[in-house]
This record gives C-alpha cells, structure tokens and sequence, in this order.
C-alpha cells in the first residue's frame, strides 16, 4: 500500500464524507508534485495560499475544514497528523474482494468440470476456503442462491491406494486439520474421530490387508469367514455353472457349517428357487471332505447318481441330486473363493485381516512395518468398521490409518474443513464436493454431472510478498473499527464492489447482526493483520483528535509484528 493519491475531485468526496474526524488533517501520498506511487497530478485541492509549499514541498496534508484543501508539512516527533491508505484494486470489475483474494460468484448453475474450466478461462480457480470467517463469508454472498449447491475447489479425498471414501468420521474441532491435512490418526482424545497429526509423533497402528474378492464378475457377492460367495440368479445346467466359476478361479459353494448356510440363505436373492452347489460324489469339488450335510433322508436325495447336488431353500432348507447336463435341470447357483488367511498374528473381520501393532511408531515407520507384512495402513469403509477397531485396538491411544493427504485442487494443505456429519458426506467418490445449502453449507460430495452454482477465486498476485492476507482498508472501515459506529455500507460498497453490495441488500433481515458480527470481526483484524495500516491506526491511537473514550487499544503482537 501506500498513502493515498487523489485523482479526481469524485475520490476527493467521497474520502471526505468518511473520515472519522472533520476537523483535522491526513497525511497523503503527495510528494514534489508528483504521488508516491510515481503517477502524475491530474487533479489538486491547493488555494493558492502563501503556506502552501512554505514547508519545502515534500511532505503534503489533507486540511479538512469546508473547503478542503491541501498544504505541506513538516515531519516531526510532534507533527502527528491521521492518514489514509491506499491500495490500487486487483480484483477485476464485478468481482468480489476480500482478504487478499478475489471472488466471482457464478449467479448461473453447470457441473463440475464446465464450472473448474470457466473459473480456469477468467485466469481464477474453484474456491479454496481456508478459514471458519471466510466460509461465513461465501456463506452470506451466497444467500440468494440458498436451495442449490456451490462446487468448490477440494481436492479427491482417498485412502493412500487411491480409492475413495465410502464413510468419513473426521474431527469436528479447530484441529482437524492444523498439521497440513498430510497423516491421520484415530484419535483416542475425540473419540477416535480423525484428526491430522505431524508424521514424526509416536503412535500405534493397524496394518490390513483384503481378501481377493474383486476381479469375477457377479449379480450379488457376499463376503464371509474369509471366503467371497458369487450369487448368479441366472438359470444354468449344473456343467454350465461349473464351467463358469471354474474359469474366474472359483468353484461350486463349498458348504461347511449350519452357521455358513445360513448365512448363504439369508442373503440368497430369491428363497423360492434352488441353488447348484459343488457336492460331487459326497466331497467337495475343491476338494475338502463334507463335514456338514442337510440331507433330510427323502427318497430322492440320492436316485439320481449323486454326482450333483442343489441346496432347495424354500419350506426347508435341503440337498439333494440332480442330473448333470439337461436342458431340464437348470438352476441358480453359487460360486465361491477362499479368501487369503490370515496368519495368527491377524484378526479376520468381514473378509479382511488386521494386524495391531504392539509398539508405537513414525507414520512413515508404520506404513513401511504395514508394507513388509504385504499389507497397508488400515483403509475405514464403514461405522461397523471403525467401530470394531475401536473394539480391538488400544482404547487410550493414537492409531495411524491409511489416509491419503486431503488437499485443494492445486495440493496445498487444508487450513480448515468443514465436512458434512452425515452417511451422505462422501456417497458419491469423494471426488467433487460442494457447499450444500440443505446441510448449513457443510461440504459434501456430489455427482460431477449435477448442475450447481460455482465460486471462483483468485489470490492477489500483488501480494505475494506482503504479509498473508493483506487487503485494502478504506476509509470507511477505519472510521467504523475506531468509533465503533455503524459501517456506513451505503457509502463505499455501491461505488467500490456494487454486485457485493446488490447481494447484501438482498439478505434476508434476520441475518443483519449475523453480518454485522461478522463484518466488525474481520475489519478489525483487517486493520490489524497489515503493517501499514497498523501503525496509520497507532499514529490515530496517539493522535490528539481522539478521546480516550473512543480508542481501541492495539494488541502488542500488532504492533510487534509491524515493528510500530
């Protein structure tokens, strides 16, 4: 920034009609005639009075008293005079500023990739959000478009394989999210709820490892005891359907125990018809010896040559023999494949093997121990999941999980998140996310087919080697912060942002003190976050034209971080 340059008399006005003290003088960037940000005077307030340019003609102040007029002055320990600082805008007409980044608001509905590819042609990306007040922020602008989403710029959220999320139990706390979004931990302190964490910290972890269940096609697959059930309710010969499994590596169900065929039976498609299963001559066709049966000793359990067997599931569950290859015998039928067994040191559970770790490690200690075991930190598919991890490893400790980094678009590290807390937060891959009117703006995955608003953003370049967040202060925010008065919208944002301002004016009444909290935050730490305007403000804080009464102490890290 830097003081102000008047360039017509329209700035002078309205610089005028905001300023906290009317009977006093500002500092401006006038320097021998010329403006310090080297530009030339196409407008001037000088009178033609003897002490115009009596002070050598280096230093200039804004006398305010009708008619104003400006004069030079000298710099002293007691010369103290308030100022007005300046910062040409970077944000393009129709576009919305604030701290330091420029926003578009689409006002027209696309999906995903057409709202990612008109952001990118107007040099802009999806919205980044990093912080709780700038997601109030694109809360209150968005308020005309309430019954709709908004797509934002998140980045795939996926396990480290790069396989989505088909349930999310992050932390609802300020720090979810303040080690860089890079490795997560159950975290034993909120529940075992996720939370980022630096990856040098000491914690357990748990190593899993999937039964080879994908890769066969299927109409229904059910996973259970380590085995993975194909069920085809599609009616073949008994060869047919041997054939079948045979050529994606599976066989005719194998049938072990009462607690197995019931759980075949609860999950069959259709209770009313037969089921082919791989008894062959009393064993099994992989094999292994029967050593349970449901035959009920009927006549025809075994009149047929006993070479191949149905399960009937309807009235009572039953085998008996049919012929092999008869277009009259065609029945639904079952294929199955043994899971790879877990070693003794794994739990199974629902077709996957685990492995606690009994000591503490790194992450990338733990991810290796996970890898030389054939294995991977633990991917979390579901509340039933979590919750038996929760039962079977330590109840008082961190445990690292499988995680990928959650980032933006460009991969910079989430500041903040605000993922929505219900089952229907990553349904839809994880991939494109919006800010979900129905959920209070929560963050949820969507189609990327839908049609939604969108927001673009693009970070100040200008600013690049300011202090994060740097943002234009104008005179009507300083006068508002130090009196504590009203902020005089009606004054600056029609001229200065007018789409901003036609949205503001749409709000609904309720929400005003929601905006007037929210805008006299931020305007405060506007004012405090940027060296120049801190210490314009210290000089104002130690100007004679204020009372007591009306100054609002600056906090020491302020002016420490300023060196004021």
């Amino acid at each position: 920034m830097h003081l102000v340059s008047i360039g017509s008399q329209l700035e002078q006005d309205f610089l005028v009609s905001n300023l906290p003290d009317n009977s006093s003088e500002y500092w401006i960037g006038l320097d021998s005639v010329t403006w310090q940000d080297g530009s030339n005077l196409t407008y001037n307030r000088f009178r033609g009075y003897f002490y115009d340019f009596d002070e050598g003609g280096t230093y200039f102040v804004m006398y305010i008293p009708v008619p104003t007029y400006w004069l030079d002055d000298i710099i002293s320990v007691d010369s103290k005079r308030n100022c007005i600082c300046e910062k040409e805008g970077a944000c393009n007409p129709g576009h919305v500023e604030f701290q330091g980044s420029c926003y578009h608001f689409s006002g027209i509905v696309s999906n995903y990739n057409a709202a990612k590819a008109l952001c990118e042609s107007l040099g802009m990306h999806l919205v980044y959000i990093g912080s709780q007040e700038e997601q109030d922020f694109l809360e209150i602008i968005q308020a005309p478009y309430i019954a709709i989403g908004t797509w934002i710029g998140l980045s795939d959220v996926t396990w480290l394989d790069g396989s989505s999320l088909t349930y999310a139990n992050f932390g609802i706390t300020t720090s979810t999210f303040d080690d860089g979004g890079t490795y997560f931990v159950m975290s034993s302190s909120s529940s075992f709820r996720w939370l980022d964490d630096d990856g040098s910290n000491l914690h357990y972890a748990i190593c899993e490892k999937e039964g080879d269940c994908y890769g066969v096609p299927y109409t229904y697959m059910y996973i259970y005891s380590g085995s993975c059930y194909y069920v085809y309710a599609t009616p073949v010969s008994f060869l047919t359907a041997k054939s079948f499994c045979e050529t994606y590596g599976t066989h005719l169900v194998s049938i072990g125990s009462g607690g197995e065929q019931d759980f075949l039976v609860t999950n069959l498609p259709d209770v009313n018809t037969d089921y082919w299963i791989g008894l062959d001559s009393i064993t099994w066709q992989d094999g292994s010896q029967m050593i349970f049966n449901s035959f009920k000793g009927y006549p025809d359990d075994f009149n047929l040559g006993g070479t191949c067997f149905i399960m009937v599931t309807w009235k009572q569950v039953h085998w008996f023999d049919r012929t092999a290859d008869t277009s009259n015998d065609i029945e639904y039928y079952i294929c199955e494949k043994e899971g790879v067994p877990c070693d003794l040191t794994q739990i199974e559970h629902d077709g996957s093997c685990y492995y606690f770790s009994p000591q503490q490690a790194t992450y990338h200690a733990s991810k290796l121990i996970c890898e030389s075991r054939g294995m991977h930190l633990v991917y979390i598919g579901s509340q039933e999941e979590g919750d038996f991890l929760k039962l079977k490893g330590p109840s008082d400790k961190n445990i690292w999980i499988g995680l990928s980094a959650v980032t933006w678009l460009d991969n910079s590290i989430l500041t903040y998140a605000n993922f929505g807390k219900t089952t229907s937060t990553f349904d839809d891959g994880g991939t494109c996310f919006v800010m979900n009117s129905s959920a209070s703006f929560r963050w949820l995955d969507d189609d990327s087919s839908n049609q939604h608003y969108y927001i673009c953003e693009k970070e100040v370049q200008n600013l690049q080697h300011s202090p994060p967040q740097q943002v234009k202060v104008a005179p009507t925010l300083l006068h508002s912060v130090l009196y504590r008065r009203p902020i005089p919208l009606q004054q600056h944002l029609p001229q200065a942002h007018p789409k901003r301002w036609l949205r503001l004016q749409s709000l609904p009444h309720a929400q005003n003190g929601r905006r007037r909290q929210l805008q006299s935050s931020l305007l405060r730490w506007k004012l405090t976050s940027d060296p120049i305007t801190s210490k314009c403000w210290s000089m104002v804080q130690h100007s004679s034209m204020s009372s007591s009464a009306h100054r609002i102490p600056l906090r020491p890290s302020s002016l420490a971080a300023t060196g004021a």
